[in-house]
């Protein structure tokens, strides 16, 4: 994508308040054609996901009744894996994956539940997670004095920092429908 080579010609330091005025205008003039490019943009995009969508949303439904039609088989034949976990076909393989170990509840169990128990046996503790963090919200809810926070190794600072706001115009929003005007 090209840029515009002058757009990024930095503007020399203003020294008078009205040169910053014109840099805010300029500023604000920007934002809303940036407002403008991205609406046409915007608009666009939605044209051309409103033409392909059905035709994607068609063919995922399609390719998901095969693959559960192809698992039926797959589950109902595991003879035909033999030893393997998957059969090469010339369009493509099937098979099977063993997933990653992972802790599932008993029915009736929850693991709130899983942790009293191990709490009650000391051999088990070893498997309860504990984490210490500094409770950052409490200390700057406390209004601490500065002399016991340094104490800790801490102090509050707070930033500022400069903002520029354009002021937006008011533009016409459009409604997008499924055709594109000619």
């Amino acid at each position: 994508m090209k840029t515009n080579p002058s757009l990024k010609i930095i503007p020399a330091e203003p020294r008078t308040r009205t040169q910053v005025e014109n840099l805010v205008a300029e500023m604000a003039s920007a934002k809303n054609n940036e407002r403008l490019i991205a609406a046409s943009m915007d608009a666009e995009i939605l044209a051309i996901r409103e033409k392909y969508q059905p035709n994607l949303e068609s063919l995922t439904s399609r390719m998901d009744a095969l693959s559960a039609a192809v698992q039926v088989w797959a589950e109902a034949h595991p003879e035909e894996f033999g030893r393997l976990k998957s059969i090469e076909f010339p369009a493509g393989v099937i098979g099977f994956r063993t997933g990653s170990p992972k802790l599932k509840t008993l029915p009736k169990w929850t693991f709130d539940r899983v942790l009293d128990a191990l709490r009650r046996i000391d051999a088990w503790r070893g498997y309860i997670r504990v984490k210490e963090e500094v409770d950052k919200e409490a200390l700057l809810g406390a209004k601490l004095p500065a002399t016991e926070l340094r104490g800790m190794g801490l102090q509050i600072l707070q930033e500022e920092s400069f903002y520029l706001t354009p002021r937006l115009a008011e533009t016409p929003t459009r409604q997008v429908t499924g055709r594109r005007a000619a």
